[in-house]
């Protein structure tokens, strides 16, 4: 069957073509583009970069080659020689407002007061549509924290002494340099200029930098709130910090609210190749989203909302050892209620669809002997499991549920089976009807043995 084609997206991608012309190429998740040789030639120049965004290339045999898309969605804009450049932009499988809503809830930057993302995607990249998403949180967060701390600080000023001289500093350093005048002192200041808020400084830089790289400057709206941000964060530096920095430090009872905020920062700083040195030729600038990461994690998100404390979410609890220094086994998920355990393992791959459920004969094999070898591990042995897809209809049930497999099972103190079912979460539908449908579909799962 023929694809459905509407007339205003046509409009669209052809004012986009004369726009941009053989620099743009724009495919979505799992799909493919042919290239001309120009684009190739550029591509194939920075080939070690293409995974960056789960980006490869075939050549068929009538001599044809294909730029093939995997499940990250993003920008990237590469340079070739003589300034040639060509812009890859993947979009996700759905709308990017609700992308950007499940981001959002898998982060809980700010507790947003309408389910809907309120942002206007249009033809501009993924990228644009994620600093705007970005900036919009995080002004919002700093308008209601204004958070300062007290921090030691040490200075050498010929002109004042403040606080406690430092007398072995002076003797050992100052004197024998010929600055006999001054004195280095040690003192107590309460400043905004903390990692916390440097933290965000820093991913507010990076924001602008990435908005100008991509041509995103004429932006009213980005520009907007990424100036607003810059204005909170007045007196703090933005000095380069690492992802590994923020995941390392440890925030403190009074700074515990930072952790969605850095959460959303870590996603752009672990997602962005802007190079901020001064001098240094950029090759190119991209941003990009690691999808199945982000469904894995907004699964979590809906299932621990519905399910509060019966739902285990955090990966430090189900990591279980497989025994002779193996690599260990890590769940998605774990629904507990008394002695009734079920597995929930997330899937980013597209099923085929009927009414309310999900057809079986599409699922790939490997997930159901993952998850059965999951739910069957000695510490573990839960007598149920589920697969979750993503799903998106704007006209069918935000859950879908399979018909039970009990294909599975092993004798260990008397008889077991495992049921497998497969549930099917439309990404198009709102957080709030998803926490909804969630609990009547999935709780009889833990009321039944």
């Amino acid at each position: 069957m023929a694809p459905q084609v509407v007339v205003d997206e046509v409009v669209e991608l052809t004012l986009e073509a004369q726009r941009y012309g053989a620099r743009l190429l724009r495919l979505s998740e799992r799909s493919a583009a042919p290239l001309s040789g120009a684009q190739y030639e550029v591509l194939m120049a920075h080939e070690g970069r293409l995974g960056l965004l789960d980006l490869r290339i075939t050549a068929e045999l009538d001599g044809s080659r294909w730029l093939h898309a995997g499940n990250r969605v993003g920008s990237y804009r590469f340079i070739g020689v003589d300034s040639a450049e060509v812009l890859v932009q993947v979009d996700p499988k759905v709308e990017s407002a609700d992308v950007f809503r499940m981001l959002d809830r898998a982060n809980r930057a700010v507790t947003m007061a309408s389910e809907e993302t309120d942002l206007p995607v249009g033809d501009q990249p993924i990228s644009g549509v994620f600093l705007l998403f970005f900036a919009r949180r995080v002004s919002a967060f700093l308008r209601r924290n204004r958070f300062r701390s007290y921090r030691f600080i040490e200075e050498s000023s010929p002109s004042r002494v403040k606080g406690r001289p430092l007398i072995e500093q002076y003797a050992l350093q100052n004197v024998p340099r010929g600055r006999a005048h001054i004195l280095p002192t040690r003192h107590v200041d309460l400043s905004s200029n903390v990692f916390e808020n440097q933290v965000i400084a820093y991913a507010v830089l990076v924001a602008t930098r990435l908005a100008q790289l991509l041509g995103l400057e004429n932006s009213e709206a980005l520009r907007n709130e990424l100036q607003t941000c810059t204005r909170l964060l007045v007196g703090v530096d933005p000095r380069r910090v690492t992802s590994g920095e923020v995941r390392a430090h440890r925030l403190s009872r009074a700074t515990k609210h930072f952790r969605p905020v850095h959460d959303l920062c870590l996603v752009l700083l672990e997602n962005q190749s802007v190079m901020l040195d001064a001098g240094e030729r950029i090759p190119f600038a991209a941003f990009s989203l690691n999808m199945p990461n982000l469904f894995e994690r907004y699964v979590r998100a809906v299932f621990a909302t519905t399910f509060g404390p019966l739902f285990v979410g955090r990966k430090n609890q189900l990591e279980y050892p497989t025994g002779f220094g193996g690599k260990p086994i890590k769940l998605d998920g774990l629904m507990v209620k008394g002695t009734r355990r079920v597995v929930v393992e997330a899937k980013y791959r597209t099923l085929d669809e009927t009414d309310d459920v999900l057809v079986l004969g599409k699922v790939p094999e490997r997930h159901v002997y993952q998850t059965v070898a999951y739910a069957s591990h000695e510490l573990v042995r839960a007598s149920k499991a589920i697969i979750v897809y993503p799903t998106w209809d704007p006209n069918g049930p935000p859950i879908r549920l399979s018909d039970p497999i009990d294909d599975f099972g092993w004798t260990r103190f008397g008889e077991r089976h495992l049921e497998l079912r497969l549930v099917g979460v439309d990404l198009g539908a709102s957080f709030q009807r998803l926490v909804d449908e969630t609990g009547p579909r999935l709780s009889p799962l833990m009321d039944s043995t």
